[in-house]
């Protein structure tokens, strides 16, 4: 369990800046306010997940796991609520 979560965060490390900083090149001069409202998104949204799993009334990594679940579920419809079906940024 403790090799997986480590993979997880691990591999998030690695292409969560990268993907930020991806996302910022069209923005142009904007690119310190998209900067700005990405971290928000990310500080509101990592703050809403860990509410969500401490109110869930379980124990040990049960209520992580399913929050591991449900942003990857997210994360994978997104694109597609967007307009985007392949899931393709450009």
């Amino acid at each position: 369990m403790a090799l997986l979560l480590f993979a997880t965060l691990a591999s998030g490390g690695l292409v969560l800046p990268n993907a930020t900083t991806l996302a910022l090149i069209p923005c142009g001069r904007a690119a310190g306010s998209a900067s700005a409202l990405i971290g928000t998104l990310q500080f509101g949204m990592g703050a809403l997940a860990g509410a969500m799993a401490g109110h869930s009334g379980a124990d040990g990594a049960l209520p992580m796991c399913g929050m591991f679940a449900l942003c990857a579920a997210a994360a994978r419809v997104a694109p597609r609520l967007a307009g985007r079906a392949d899931g393709d940024a450009g």
